[in-house]
């Protein structure tokens, strides 16, 4: 996936939503069975990728400018994205937006902001419909939509919304990527490593956020290598092992310690006593 310039305009960024270039176009990677059964509103399924199992590594969507080519890494014949019964065409982000899906790339300074743009222009940056108008953008309304969601995600600097992404720290960053998305209230939240590189206090606050979300009846479908993550804050974990889903582990089953035993099933037999 292509970083996006160190450099770039708001017009060259909205250009590129459109056209679905890099971290922008939609590609789904799901296997059949898992689409019948993961994505259903109000749910919170994980799908674990450990870093001692990189195979198991499964981004179910990707906002990318490629497409099928791109999922033989994975070792299973890809799926196009569907959405309530209907195709999504790829490299096609506006349509996948327009409905109600967002996702959050897992590198934030290459897939899922734009570094050398203000706080702003970055949570706004999906939709400027609400903001447009005889052929401008109000600034008015757009600053007190990102003042909002400062708020209600307590970022810091508070008084920085002009400011360029990159003054962020990671956990602030990660907190107004999150706003960009949720401020959409989408339907489908896709979150490839969405903790990563925060702290414990932001990680808090962005958990809030996606059990929020799903309270509210958005699917959210999460793939983490953080494995204690996915155990607390998930409703059950699909276990993806060489291209097939191997287990479901929910309820008193989902435990960090099932997860990391599903990929590795000797550790998970007993020993025999000599």
């Amino acid at each position: 996936m292509p970083p996006l310039p160190a450099s770039i305009s708001r017009r060259t960024a909205l250009r590129r939503f459109a056209s679905g270039f890099g971290m922008l176009g939609l590609a789904g990677l799901l296997r059949e069975d898992f689409v019948s059964s993961a994505l259903a509103a109000g749910d919170l399924p994980g799908l674990p990728a450990p870093h001692f199992a990189p195979k198991a590594k499964r981004v179910i969507f990707l906002f990318m400018s490629g497409g099928p080519s791109h999922v033989d890494l994975f070792d299973y014949k890809p799926k196009l994205a569907e959405y309530a019964g209907k195709p999504l065409p790829q490299s096609r982000p506006d349509v996948a937006i327009g409905e109600g899906v967002a996702y959050l790339a897992p590198d934030r300074k290459i897939g899922g902001g734009v570094m050398t743009m203000s706080a702003r222009e970055n949570l706004t940056l999906p939709d400027l419909k609400p903001f447009w108008k005889g052929g401008i953008v109000r600034r008015k309304p757009e600053k007190a939509r990102t003042k909002e969601w400062f708020e209600r995600l307590s970022v810091r600097p508070a008084n920085a919304t002009e400011e360029p992404l990159s003054i962020f720290s990671g956990g602030n960053q990660q907190k107004i990527l999150f706003g960009k998305w949720l401020s959409q209230k989408p339907s489908v939240f896709l979150l490839d490593e969405p903790t990563q590189g925060v702290d414990v206090g932001a990680k808090s606050d962005l958990h809030r956020e996606l059990v929020g979300a799903a309270q509210e009846g958005a699917a959210v479908l999460i793939s983490s290598s953080d494995l204690e993550e996915l155990a607390d804050l998930c409703d059950r974990v699909v276990v993806i092992v060489d291209g097939k889903i191997s287990g479901v582990l929910e309820g008193a089953q989902l435990t960090q310690g099932a997860i990391t035993r599903s990929f590795m099933p000797l550790a998970a037999e007993p020993v025999e006593k000599s």
